[in-house]
């Protein structure tokens, strides 16, 4: 970096010394050329012009001979310096080669573009015409012969109704195409290595696409009229201009629309009033249903109801009658079942007993999950083993031991045993909600 700012430096100042060189030897020449017109007296303007040249061209050759002699110095056998200048008559190339190419590009959008503007005259020159001819047709005799057949004026008319495009259109669309132009060439300008891109080709080729489609259709238009006229040409011309006979035409055209949109608006006004009729009727016998499904879900609900309530009193008279029977065998409840109501700490965990931290009645969902409330003998072997266990710390009054053999089974009381397990089972629930078990 700091061997290429000391180039620039020194290059700046041959550049400099030379300029000083030209100007010092411009100075000499004529301070020269005046001290020998002074000293001669010579007022001749042609000999100072002459003498003047001569001199320049003495020093022009001197001043060539020192570039020279400058070029094959040794500053110039440099090879970083011979590389830098190099580079530079390169680039000075490409930039003449991208300004060169960007001018080629551009010359190709322009001439792309030209067929479009001849495009857009010949579709102003076909508006023109068109305006022409239809103005003299709407009262000259072509147009009254073209008035006696009302077939001939429906097409005129049509013809006339078509929707082309207008003077706008190609306004509109060679001011486009002067934009596409105009930035294209001021961007070549401003940046010689870029070029027109595709895409504004693409947009060129577009609008004159377009463009050729619009003239295709004023040129369709036009043999269409001129078609019309031909088939009327062997008419006599009658006494109404083709003006009013398609002004009548579409007069007629609108009265029978119309006639037509006022009868379809009655059609469909009957048949939306036979459809409501219908629907009024469908609503009328939907909710005849829905009331008499109202009525019939009232009876229902009213049934279950008077079910569900006598449902419940039975099961309050249930109830009733459990919890006074219940009362009745308190006194054999609290005989037979001391070993599970009497508070302590043991509590089932299958068979066997563990110990909790919490004091109270045994549990009535831990008897009846170890199996102690099924009927039968082994039902009661459990309960039996559960009640009568040492690690059972309750008081177990009248409930007799028992250690699991069958000899000792056969010499228990099992009445007794039977007819705690039957109070269990039927008044377990009913002791968990008075607290005489736990739950």
């Amino acid at each position: 970096m700091i061997r290429s700012y000391s180039v620039r430096i020194i290059m700046f100042s041959l550049g400099f010394l030379l300029l000083a060189i030209v100007g010092w030897f411009f100075l000499v020449v004529a301070n020269q050329v005046r001290q020998e017109d002074v000293a001669a007296g010579d007022g001749n303007n042609a000999d100072v012009v002459g003498r003047l040249k001569a001199a320049i061209a003495d020093k022009d050759a001197e001043i060539e001979r020192l570039g020279k002699m400058m070029q094959t110095g040794p500053l110039f056998k440099d090879p970083f310096l011979t590389k830098q200048v190099i580079e530079f008559e390169n680039r000075e190339a490409q930039l003449k080669d991208a300004k060169l190419r960007s001018k080629i590009r551009l010359d190709e959008l322009k001439a792309k573009a030209k067929p479009g503007y001849d495009t857009l005259e010949r579709i102003s020159s076909a508006i023109d015409g068109w305006d022409q001819r239809i103005r003299q047709l709407l009262s000259d005799d072509d147009g009254k012969r073209i008035a006696t057949d009302p077939i001939l004026v429906e097409s005129a008319a049509v013809l006339l109704d078509n929707k082309k495009s207008t003077r706008e259109y190609v306004i509109n669309t060679k001011a486009n195409l002067d934009g596409l132009l105009e930035a294209s060439t001021k961007a070549a300008e401003e940046r010689p290595h870029l070029t027109p891109s595709s895409g504004v080709f693409e947009d060129v080729d577009r609008y004159l696409q377009a463009a050729k489609a619009v003239l295709e259709a004023w040129e369709t238009d036009r043999r269409s009229l001129e078609a019309l006229m031909q088939e009327a040409k062997g008419k006599d011309p009658g006494t109404i201009i083709l003006a009013e006979a398609i002004k009548e035409r579409i007069a007629a055209r609108d009265r029978a629309r119309t006639e037509a949109v006022a009868k379809a608006q009655s059609l469909a006004f009957e048949e939306t009033s036979k459809k409501l009729a219908d629907v009024q009727a469908a609503l009328i016998r939907q909710k005849a249903l829905m009331e008499t499904a109202k009525l019939e879900e009232a009876a229902h609900e009213a049934r279950i109801r008077e079910q569900a309530n006598l449902v419940a009193q039975a099961a309050k008279r249930e109830k009733e009658a459990l919890i006074q029977k219940y009362e009745n065998a308190l006194p054999d409840i609290k005989s037979y079942l001391a070993a599970f109501i009497s508070p302590g700490y043991a509590q089932p965990r299958g068979t066997a007993l563990e110990t909790t931290d919490k004091k109270g009645p045994m549990s009535y969902g831990r008897l009846k999950a170890a199996g102690a409330l099924k009927p039968g003998t082994g039902g009661l072997k459990t309960l039996t083993l559960i009640g009568s266990a040492f690690t059972n710390d309750r008081n177990k009054s009248r409930f007799p031991e028992f250690l699991g053999s069958d000899a000792e089974w056969r010499k228990i009381d099992q009445a007794f045993i039977q007819r705690a397990q039957e109070m269990l089972i039927e008044f377990g629930p009913l002791m968990v909600e008075k607290g005489l078990l736990a739950e």
